[in-house]
């Protein structure tokens, strides 16, 4: 059995003439719907625009382009800035994974974020606003088939344009 880390990070291509390209099968595609500009009536003028209070679907899909099983895959994505992850929306293709999250740009992970507030001049351990979400992280307990295909999915809403938001800017 094959072991393999597979990260949610933009993929590169080489820049050789078209000729001289061959087409590697990838083994992580992530791609983002406006679910909302999609389900919705918009105006011709704003179709392709995305607005505040659209909702963002992305998918991951990995395929095991491999000969053998490969196993220890991760899938990991952050959350654009300027976007809101939307909670409940973690979604698989499959029952034997681990969903985890982050509030600090990757360096830590737990299945239930906890944030620390203050509360009468106390501090109270309380979940973390869905502001705070900065990736979200499947781990497959499993080993994938050669040929199989695991998606991911989350939401995530555009969010107002507010200078004064706790939305990070260019830490994700």
């Amino acid at each position: 059995m094959r072991k393999g880390i597979i990260l949610g990070f933009s993929l590169l291509a080489l820049a050789l003439p078209a000729s001289a390209q061959v087409a590697e099968p990838q083994a992580l595609t992530i791609e983002a719907e406006n679910v909302t500009a999609s389900s919705s009536e918009r105006a011709t003028a704003d179709a392709g625009r995305t607005l505040p209070g659209d909702v963002i679907e992305y998918r991951l899909t990995f395929t095991n382009h491999q000969a053998g099983a490969v196993s220890d895959v991760v899938l990991n994505d952050p959350i654009p800035a300027g976007l809101v992850f939307v909670p409940g929306s973690v979604t698989a293709s499959r029952q034997d994974l681990l969903v985890e999250y982050s509030i600090d740009g990757g360096s830590s992970w737990t299945e239930q974020p906890q944030v620390e507030v203050e509360v009468a001049g106390e501090a109270v351990t309380r979940p973390a606003p869905a502001d705070a979400y900065t990736h979200v992280r499947w781990t497959i307990t499993g080993s994938v088939n050669p040929g199989a295909q695991v998606t991911a999915r989350f939401r995530a809403v555009v969010a107002e344009p507010n200078p004064n938001n706790s939305l990070r800017g260019n830490d994700r």
